[in-house]
């Protein structure tokens, strides 16, 4: 299941509250995690979702949880 994130499309974004960068996942909005750089947070991404601590927030928004989908393959 770890090698299915790594195709996944991820953002990176900084936080300037809370001053650190932090990672999501489109196809699972509730995995997010944060570092302080993205390379860390994009780690703790991967970390966060193979031990599927995003899976307490999901019955809460009343959906099924669904496997990541694959970026496309753009033509060069």
């Amino acid at each position: 299941m770890l090698n299915a994130i790594k195709d996944t499309t991820k953002h990176v974004y900084w936080n300037s509250r809370d001053h650190c960068y932090v990672a999501v996942m489109s196809d699972v909005p509730t995995c997010r995690a944060e570092g302080a750089n993205p390379a860390e947070a994009i780690s703790n991404l991967e970390r966060c979702y193979a031990r599927g601590e995003y899976l307490e927030a999901e019955p809460r928004l009343q959906r099924a949880v669904r496997t990541p989908g694959y970026m496309p393959v753009l033509a060069r």
